[in-house]
């Protein structure tokens, strides 16, 4: 008995070629269809967050201007954002409140102000996350973590209050 027949697949498919060519064609068809699906997620993901940014930011943006520290953090990040500073246009700038907090030894600030230096000033922005780290700021410590995979730093270890030689072998 043959099983192609009576499964009902048509005889121009029986050809072990011709089946190869249409499973090629099926699996093309699918990933065009897969990429023209992915554009419209991501279309639709960054009017989401344009959306949400955009409901968010007035709110914010009274709070910091009230001193609120979160808020003030938040704005200072999210204009310093290369993804969403294009939503802040219109808003004034939280660098000199970041700058206020960095000088009062507020460790999220000081973790925040080396992440937005670390590419114009690389010595600055690892002194800003070594103190930020010492004062317990864990993303400040995996900062420096990467860092010290990737070979930037070298000597580092906590002695003294200070990161010298830090021995970051358990993090690997």
């Amino acid at each position: 008995m043959n099983i192609l027949k009576t499964k009902g697949i048509k005889p121009s498919l029986k050809s072990p070629i011709k089946m190869m060519i249409f499973i090629f064609i099926f699996i093309l068809i699918t990933i065009w269809l897969s990429k023209l699906g992915s554009k419209f997620y991501e279309e639709a993901d960054e009017e989401a967050t344009q959306s949400a940014i955009s409901k968010v930011i007035p709110r914010m943006n009274r709070l910091a201007s009230e001193g609120k520290e979160d808020a003030i953090l938040w704005m200072a990040d999210m204009q310093s954002n290369g993804a969403t500073a294009k939503y802040f246009n219109g808003y004034p700038s939280y660098n000199q409140q970041l700058d206020t907090l960095v000088n009062n030894n507020n460790s999220r600030a000081l973790f925040l102000k080396a992440k937005i230096i670390y590419s114009t000033n690389k010595a600055s922005a690892i002194e800003l996350a070594k103190r930020s780290s010492n004062q317990g700021n864990f993303d400040a410590l995996l900062f420096l973590h990467e860092k010290f995979k990737t070979g930037e730093l070298k000597d580092l270890n906590f002695k003294t209050g200070e990161l010298k030689n830090l021995d970051l072998e358990y993090l690997k």
